[in-house]
């Protein structure tokens, strides 16, 4: 017989891999999100206000959803309040979300409930009382090491007001979902059991546009460094120009993709926020992809350059370090170690001349983040949760 699964998520987006993987494997009972429209009945909406188009989702036919326009009042109405106002603000939206499905819980027969991290607690404590198996599917890596990631920095009093709810919710889960190793050892660290927790690498959709790198393109003195993501120091952006500023090769080239920074030296272009499908053409100007994270759960942007062809640099706190094989299809240095960059750039320079065959390589070892081995992943993992046994 097939469990019952329900997912419930504030704004929908982030599960709705999830969703689509348990649908297509008829386990799939309930999706319950704090916004629902169909891509179809957006209509003028969503072209009136093309950023709404983010936060669009088909939800599986027939399946029961709560609509509400709470996601949407944040992200478009509030442009202009305060960061720490606007998380407060998204803080209330997530505890009005998780009452709302704990009250709905009753009237939904389900074996096992999902909820993702800082919008289950009062829904994990109702899903406990009706007898169902809890799941916690957790994006990021465990608070403890935000927290001491993030310390001294602007936002880490907004890290620290989370955790009491974070805490509860991780008691609360009979089995935590993460999304690489690293995320796992986290977890691990923080002393959580490991029978309760799974790791589920996501996948990663191709991108259009530009083609592959090619090694006509590199025929050049230059060595081209590309970074995509925000910018700030969780992301390590401040780590990647310090250890760009001390190479000493003189041809090199750094293009910054997500954001502004002021002064950047003259061989360092930044490029503000870009659509998706252009970060395929930036992938085709560069010789290699630099992640500095502090800490990713995964870093999507990894594997994506790796299916087109670039060659990676990481940190060991990225959990899509999970791909990389040293001086194979990249490097892997310490987390917070602008000399460790350093170095690994130094590397990187010093290896153009295998370049072509890591470029070869690095697209093979991104081949099972396709969407079809993600549906595997997640039926496999649901079916030994829903069978009592380790996943």
């Amino acid at each position: 017989m097939t469990a019952r699964i329900t997912v419930s998520h504030f704004g929908g987006r982030q599960s709705f891999p999830l969703v689509e993987a348990l649908n297509d494997a008829g386990m799939l009972d309930r999706f319950l999100t704090g916004f629902y429209l169909t891509r179809s009945s957006a209509g003028w909406l969503s072209r009136a206000v093309p950023r709404l188009g983010n936060y669009v989702l088909d939800t599986p036919a027939g399946k029961a959803r709560m609509p509400s326009l709470s996601y949407v009042a944040y992200k478009l109405a509030l442009p202009w309040v305060a960061e720490n106002e606007k998380r407060k603000t998204m803080w209330r939206f997530l505890s009005s979300f998780d009452l709302a499905v704990a009250r709905r819980l009753p009237s939904i027969a389900s074996d096992i409930f999902i909820g993702f991290e800082y919008s289950s607690l009062e829904s994990f404590r109702k899903a406990r009382n009706l007898g169902c198996t809890t799941v916690l599917e957790a994006s990021s890596v465990h608070y403890s090491y935000q927290a001491q990631a993030l310390r001294g920095t602007p936002i880490e009093s907004q890290v620290l007001a989370t955790i009491p709810r974070k805490q509860q919710e991780i008691e609360l889960a009979d089995h935590i979902v993460v999304l690489s190793s690293f995320a796992k050892r986290t977890y691990l660290d923080a002393g959580i059991e490991e029978g309760r927790i799974t790791v589920i690498a996501p996948y990663v959709s191709p991108l259009g546009g530009a083609s592959s790198p090619s090694r006509q393109s590199r025929d050049r003195e230059s060595v081209r460094f590309l970074y995509a993501g925000n910018l700030g120091h969780h992301k390590g952006s401040d780590l990647l120009l310090e250890a760009f500023r001390a190479l000493a090769f003189k041809e090199k080239e750094l293009r910054m993709v997500g954001g502004r920074i002021q002064d950047a030296p003259a061989n360092v272009e930044v490029i503000g926020r870009v659509p998706r499908e252009r970060l395929a053409d930036h992938f085709a100007w560069a010789d290699y992809f630099v992640l500095p994270s502090r800490f990713d759960g995964y870093g999507f942007v990894v594997a994506e350059a790796m299916r087109m062809g670039v060659p990676v640099i990481v940190s060991d706190a990225v959990g899509a370090a999970d791909l990389v094989s040293p001086g194979q299809n990249g490097w892997i240095f310490k987390s917070g170690d602008a000399g460790s960059l350093h170095d690994a750039m130094e590397r990187a320079v010093s290896a153009r001349d295998a370049w072509t065959a890591m470029s070869r390589a690095a697209p093979a070892s991104a081949a099972t983040l396709t969407r079809e081995r993600y549906v595997e992943r997640v039926i496999a993992a649901y079916n030994g949760i829903a069978s009592g046994r380790r996943p």
